[in-house]
């Protein structure tokens, strides 16, 4: 399944036969990506994309009526809900996606739109020698198998009972991909899409206090060859770019843990002291996004 056509109405994206600020740079970009445009009349979009041969899941909409969103939603197409001076009293609230206007949409925001209305995990981030991407149950038997390598558990808690991942997966952890933008990932080699491990984002409740904690896990035999920093390093950045509430980022890690205390240090990470998380005894690290 892939985005092949960026479909929309002349009367919400044109006036007078000239395009909307920005979206004639969007259409060329897309263009390039080898996404083409297709724009209708006023009649339902379903009978508009049939009547071209388009296959719905393969489309993108852009709506700037909740008629539109509407008619996309009913004939199962993906759709952007698009806010904009021509029609102010418009509240688009059928859509998960929403922006004012076209500043910041390009090619890949599309395409995220597209991949989540499809249940397509995003791959989120890319480092040197990794890709992170969200996780879906399908992924399920090969976490089991990295979990079963030597040393995966010695500082995680093991994974729970197959029915129990799984709810997990379809609730919890879907939910924050979706609202939040992050969660746990997993983390695969970039030229073989080798599981290696897993990391991410989780809110942990420190007393009354929500903290974004990230956490990271590389199989055995990645380690001591530079991954867990390159992960890390690039989720930081990741971090520092996105719309949170939070400032800081930290981390819990077990005294023992040597290799992970050195690694937090060279990240850029503060000892903040002692704390009890579950029923241990863990020290506190914490990175300032926006030092």
């Amino acid at each position: 399944m892939k985005l092949k056509y960026l479909i929309y109405k002349k009367s919400e994206f044109e006036h007078e036969g000239v395009l909307l600020d920005g979206f004639a740079r969007l259409k060329k970009e897309a263009k390039a990506y080898g996404v083409q445009s297709a724009a209708f009349g006023d009649g339902p979009l379903c009978s508009s994309i049939k009547s071209e041969g388009i296959e719905a899941d393969c489309a993108l909409a852009l709506a700037a009526r909740d008629e539109t969103l509407a008619e996309a939603k009913e004939g199962n197409v993906a759709a952007l809900a698009l806010k904009i001076p021509l029609f102010p009293n418009e509240g688009l609230y059928q859509s998960d996606f929403l922006r004012e206007g076209f500043e910041g949409v390009d090619i890949w925001f599309l395409e995220r739109v597209y991949q989540r209305a499809h249940g397509i995990p995003w791959r989120v981030i890319e480092t040197k020698r990794c890709y992170l991407e969200e996780m879906t149950v399908f992924d399920l038997p090969e976490l089991y198998m990295l979990y079963s390598g030597a040393g995966m558990a010695d500082y995680l808690p093991p994974l729970r009972s197959l029915t129990e991942e799984i709810c997990y997966v379809k609730t919890e952890l879907t939910q924050m991909y979706r609202f939040f933008g992050y969660g746990f990932w997993l983390a695969r080699d970039r030229f073989t899409d080798e599981l290696i491990g897993r990391a991410g984002f989780s809110h942990f409740f420190l007393g009354e206090d929500c903290l974004l904690e990230m956490g990271y896990a590389i199989a055995a035999k990645r380690r001591r060859q530079g991954y867990a920093f390159e992960i890390c390093e690039a989720m930081l950045a990741y971090a520092k770019g996105m719309e949170s509430c939070f400032d800081r980022v930290n981390c819990f890690v077990q005294e023992e843990n040597k290799p992970s205390r050195n690694l937090l240090k060279k990240l850029g990470f503060e000892w903040k002291g002692k704390r009890i998380r579950g029923n241990c005894e863990m020290l506190l690290y914490e990175y300032l996004l926006n030092v």
